[in-house]
């Protein structure tokens, strides 16, 4: 008997199988096939499966669980996953999000120490509530799309230390007066600043005008001579070691 070639396509759901069909009848289509070889099951996916596995777009973002209560200005680590309709993730999400926080008096200061970029669906990464006071707060991501998720209401508790908002290039501690100082830089070219602080009110007791600009601090092994950073009036190098103050005791 002459063996005849023919290669027919079979149509399951949305996708179109190749058959080669060799011989005799094809069960499925009558033609001529002794044997049949549908390419379809070696190198294509069923048709079903090919739909299921679709990733479909982001419809909104959840995060994960997080515990109460919170610290104000600690970071914590959160995962935000960008969900489908149907609650999947949606894996061919790549962008980003703008994350925020309010109470209810309003807006609440909150930061993602790493970018807010996603992978995969997906976003692992720290945040801090930057709040010193006690209070409850909601965070929220959304994307430009306009697609958004949130998160709460988380408790915040108010820091156990104390925030000194200071442009501080570097400080020193002086554990025999209970004093920190703290080199503020040049507030122009040719001029900073040495803050005297007492950490347990965080107020500034004085400041002391540098020329030059005042940049790294050390204190003297017995706290009698802050020494500073500095250089002459805007040329030449930082250099370390003149001194700057004696201090009494």
């Amino acid at each position: 008997m002459l063996l005849k070639l023919w290669l027919c396509v079979h149509v399951r759901g949305l996708v179109l199988l190749p058959v080669i069909a060799v011989g005799a009848a094809c069960k499925r289509c009558g033609s001529p096939a002794s044997l049949c070889f549908f390419l379809a099951a070696l190198l294509l996916l069923p048709a079903g499966d090919a739909i299921a596995q679709t990733t479909l777009p982001v419809d909104h973002f959840d995060f994960s669980t997080i515990t109460s209560p919170k610290v104000g200005y600690v970071p914590f680590r959160v995962i935000i996953t960008a969900k489908a309709a149907n609650g999947t993730t949606a894996r061919n999400f790549a962008g980003t999000v703008q994350l925020t926080a309010a109470e209810a008096g309003g807006a609440v200061p909150v930061e993602a120490l790493t970018p807010l970029q996603f992978t995969s669906g997906l976003w692992a990464g720290v945040i801090s509530v930057n709040t010193s006071n006690a209070t409850s707060v909601t965070l929220t991501v959304a994307d430009t799309a306009g697609h958004r998720g949130d998160a709460g209401p988380i408790t915040i508790q108010a820091p156990p230390f104390r925030i000194i908002d200071l442009p501080v290039i570097s400080l020193a501690s002086d554990r025999v007066r209970g004093l920190l100082y703290a080199s503020l830089g040049p507030p122009s070219p040719f001029a900073g600043q040495i803050a005297v602080i007492d950490p347990a009110t965080g107020l500034v007791q004085d400041t002391i005008p540098v020329q030059g600009g005042a940049g790294r601090l050390e204190l003297a092994h017995d706290a009698s001579v802050l020494y500073a950073a500095t250089r002459r009036i805007g040329v030449g190098p930082w250099r370390m070691g003149a001194r700057f103050a004696e201090l009494r005791r």
